[in-house]
């Protein structure tokens, strides 16, 4: 949350965040862990399509 709040875009706008439900510190990366849980995997999922949806838009 501290991030957020030292975030802007670049017209000064404020960003949009979203917390993650996750005990994962990076949950886009699960390939090569020993255990994955169906809401990590969701997670990256979700997360991934928005970035891309994002940078087509």
């Amino acid at each position: 949350m501290l991030i957020y709040q030292g975030t802007k875009t670049v017209d000064g706008k404020p960003v949009n965040i979203e917390l993650i439900d996750s005990d994962l510190h990076v949950y886009t990366r699960l390939k090569l862990r020993d255990s994955v849980t169906a809401k990590d995997q969701q997670n990256q999922t979700v997360t991934f399509t928005n970035i891309v949806s994002q940078a087509v838009c």
